[in-house]
């Protein structure tokens, strides 16, 4: 099953910043926008198993998990997704491309770090093991154009997605190994495609049903 939680979802009542909405879809509304820590039970990371209960009910399907698959922004909410909601039934997970990313250093703030967020060591650890693939477009260089995207906190992780994308994968695989866990993410990077949620998928579908 591949879902993503739709925009409207969003609180659209609310008169935050076109920036602080871009972070809430790809952050999952953990944090306000001003950066303080939302309660739990409104984080936009629970609609998601949500509506696979829904769907189930609605056509009699008897599968437990589902796998999940993100694009762009989507691809940043799903390797997050994976991160907070460790006894999820996911069976794998694909974050393509996505625009900024959350590395495992706690010296940093969310969502770029892990720095002030309800999150422990066994969850960290459980992240890392989680089988997920991090896909990239090899040609998805270009600079990106959003506020959030393109901030300083982004750019610090690199010029592009395809480089963010990279540095999440190569500092996941370091910290799994200093804690002596097996890793569980791959990383593919697929040739002549750039930021193409329509190339970039077959590749995803690859991996989550193969």
């Amino acid at each position: 099953m591949i879902r993503r939680p739709p925009r409207s979802t969003l609180d659209r009542s609310s008169a935050a910043s076109d920036v602080y909405k871009r972070q809430s879809y790809n952050a999952g509304n953990v944090i306000n926008e001003r950066g303080n820590l939302v309660a739990p039970d409104r984080w936009l990371f629970n609609v998601i198993e949500k509506i696979f209960n829904k769907v189930k009910e609605k056509h009699g399907l008897q599968t437990e998990k589902f796998h999940l698959f993100g694009h762009s922004a989507g691809g940043g909410f799903v390797h997050r997704y994976m991160l907070f909601m460790t006894e999820a039934p996911v069976v794998k997970a694909v974050a393509a491309n996505p625009a900024f990313v959350t590395l495992p250093d706690k010296t940093v703030g969310y969502p770029f770090g892990l720095k002030n967020i309800p999150i422990n060591n066994t969850m960290i650890s459980r992240w890392l093991e989680k089988k997920m693939a991090i896909v990239l477009g090899a040609d998805d260089t270009g600079p990106r154009s959003k506020p959030l995207s393109n901030g300083l906190q982004a750019r610090r992780q690199g010029p592009n997605c395809l480089s963010r994308g990279k540095r999440l994968f190569g500092d996941a695989k370091k910290e799994a190994k200093k804690r002596e866990v097996n890793f569980g993410w791959s990383l593919n990077i697929v040739p002549r495609v750039g930021h193409d949620n329509r190339l970039i998928a077959p590749h995803a579908r690859k991996f989550l049903f193969n």
